[in-house]
């Protein structure tokens, strides 16, 4: 088994992404999905191939909101899995408030999937 040498706490999540500038030319793309997030990177599924060393702008919305954040990025790694690819990028610039915002909200719903594995199934037929 390999040692994982991340740094942060990856937060699972599936957001909805559009990559608004990755190569002169090159036209708006809606259909990115966000698969992770965590303090410093993103790992975010596409259609096609981006080569590690590109610098991207993506776009997306908090959930619950209709604020739209803006994240310049740096593609770190690019690999081919079923019939997508992911990519792992390094955050490059993120509004700090909507940063802070996002991870209020991914914290929040790990907490709760964390208490929901924690709590014990109800036993049958137990009388009070």
């Amino acid at each position: 088994m390999s040692e994982d040498k991340r740094k942060y706490l990856r937060f699972d999540c599936t957001l909805p992404a559009e990559i608004i500038n990755l190569e002169p030319g090159q036209e708006l793309f809606k259909g990115a999905k966000i698969d992770d997030f965590s303090r410093e990177g993103i790992k975010i599924i596409l259609e096609f191939d981006v080569h590690p060393d590109t610098e991207l702008d993506l776009n997306f919305r908090l959930p619950d909101s209709e604020k739209n954040v803006p994240v310049k990025a740096k593609v770190i790694w690019s690999r081919a899995k079923d019939s997508h690819i992911e990519l792992g990028l390094r955050i490059e610039k993120m509004d700090a408030d909507a940063k802070s915002d996002l991870f209020d909200y991914l914290y929040s719903q790990w907490r709760k999937s964390r208490a929901e594995e924690l709590v014990p199934p109800q036993s049958a037929g137990k009388k009070s």
